[in-house]
């Protein structure tokens, strides 16, 4: 009973240290640096010239958008023969360095098997729609979407069922929606598809909330909190009454949608900040009843977070299976933020401070998940000015307790090999147990310049085991608890 207390309490303690590991190191200098000073305000990652790694697509405040090349290894650059072509064809060209890009949709818009691109504009005066041509070159299409409003959010789905696929912008206006006619070219419908409020919308997300099998939406809105569309048969009736909160009003900016409690019930997390001084900046946990309506639980479930959020993604940050969170936002206090989802208790998250470097930004507003560099992790890239990158570090040890035999032992997450250092030419066996004392496995050692490497099972990663090595009489040479990660 004494030995499990102790190989619990090695095991907690190592848990604990987990928390202080730094995941994700700054590669900022794997990017054209000096090309995204213009403000990034969206993100998107896509292979535009099918050589097998993703390239990069940012929406620019007040300059030309940017298209950044991918070289495999998560290198960056631009390509002066495949720049977007520059919007300058309207006079007086006030914004002379190009539009003030909000938001960006990838689809084919065109139906010819390439992907397009549409940037939706606020404080300027186009939209830019530019159809896909070969290896990765785009050029504006014909037919512009128009510009009655000012833009922060642009959604695509078929609202009509006719299997191209449509446009819905959100004004800080009047919401307007664009259905295709197939060839790239939109009129606007005139049928109510999707009803419309003055809210000012900053942000649009389509998700099943209710689970009857077709696509509602939702929308963050600058004024008066976020609003729920459900989709009846295709049309979309406002249910704000579905948002259950402790607070009456709030300013939303983005909005991320995850199951995170494990219900099959998508949640939602609303990036919240206080611009305009009415209301607080306190982010909303937003949980799933199980029917599409949502409560409030942000004081239960999420640590308390007085800040301007300005997006959030769900990924697995840590590889226990579950999502966590990352937030970025505003001020340099605001570095991006990951917060660990419990894997033994559901939805409910802790602040992971030593996850990331100090990047010292005084604003992050866009945030982008991807593998640049073809490790099979999750890269990040923060839209700011100037952008950031951080790529996953893989941790090729992270070291045992020492005992004072002089080994040591380190696990290669990326080969899943398990080292041990410190060994003598007499030592025999290697035993592995979980947290509990059950044995995960016996190994046989040959021992080569002191050391041994053991390939581990799937089993056996992500989580705390206990190890054991024995000289050919039988003694035990070492008992020291690891972190496989």
């Amino acid at each position: 009973m004494k030995n499990m207390i102790a190989i619990l309490a090695l095991a907690l303690s190592l848990l604990a240290l987990r928390g202080q590991a730094q995941y994700y190191t700054d590669a900022t200098p794997q990017l054209p640096v000096a090309a995204t000073v213009p403000l990034t305000m969206d993100v998107e990652f896509f292979d535009v010239d099918n050589d097998n790694d993703l390239d990069l697509i940012l929406a620019c405040e007040f300059q030309q958008n940017l298209l950044l090349f991918n070289d495999g290894f998560g290198n960056f650059s631009q390509d002066v023969q495949r720049l977007f072509p520059p919007r300058t064809t309207y006079i007086p060209n006030t914004f002379n360095q190009g539009e003030d890009s909000e938001d960006i949709a990838l689809e084919d818009f065109n139906g010819d098997g390439k992907m397009d691109i549409l940037f939706v504009s606020e404080d300027s005066p186009y939209h830019e729609l530019l159809f896909g041509a070969d290896s990765g070159t785009f050029y504006l299409a014909p037919s512009q979407i128009p510009r009655t409003n000012k833009a922060n959010a642009v959604l695509t789905m078929d609202f009509n069922g006719d299997t191209h696929i449509d446009v819905l912008l959100g004004h800080t206006g009047e919401n307007y929606l664009y259905l295709n006619n197939g060839d790239g070219s939109f009129y606007k419908d005139s049928l109510g598809l999707f009803p419309t409020n003055l809210n000012q919308t900053q942000d649009l997300k389509a998700a099943d909330l209710d689970l009857d099998g077709d696509m509602d939406i939702v929308e963050g809105c600058e004024f008066g909190g976020s609003n729920i569309y459900i989709n009846n048969n295709g049309l979309f009736t406002e249910e704000s009454n579905r948002f259950n909160t402790n607070v009456e009003e709030y300013e939303t900016r983005k909005i991320a949608v995850e199951d995170v409690n494990g219900d099959q019930f998508p949640d939602l997390f609303l990036c919240n900040v206080s611009w305009r001084n009415t209301v607080i900046s306190q982010s909303l946990l937003m949980i799933n009843d199980g029917t599409g309506s949502f409560t409030d639980q942000t004081t239960l479930r999420f640590p308390y977070a007085h800040a301007f959020t300005l997006d959030a993604l769900f990924m697995d940050l840590n590889g226990d299976g579950v999502k966590d969170m990352v937030t970025c936002g505003d001020g340099d206090i605001f570095n991006p933020k990951a917060y660990l989802n419990n894997p033994d208790s559901l939805g409910y998250f802790s602040h992971a401070p030593e996850m990331f470097p100090d990047l010292y930004q005084g604003r992050m507003i866009a945030i982008a998940a991807a593998d640049v560099n073809g490790d099979d992790q999750l890269d990040l890239y923060l839209g700011s000015t100037p952008d950031r990158m951080l790529l996953w570090q893989e941790p090729t040890g992270i070291a045992s307790i020492q005992d004072g035999s002089g080994m040591s032992t380190f696990y290669n997450a990326q080969q899943g090999l398990l080292h041990v250092r410190g060994l003598k030419n007499t030592d025999r066996q290697l035993q592995v147990y979980d947290a509990l004392g059950r044995s995960l496995g016996e190994f046989n050692l040959q021992v080569v310049n002191g050391e041994e490497q053991v390939q581990v099972s799937d089993r056996m990663k992500s989580q705390v085991i206990f190890i054991r090595i024995e000289d050919a009489g039988g003694n035990v040479r070492t008992a020291q608890p690891l972190l496989l990660h």
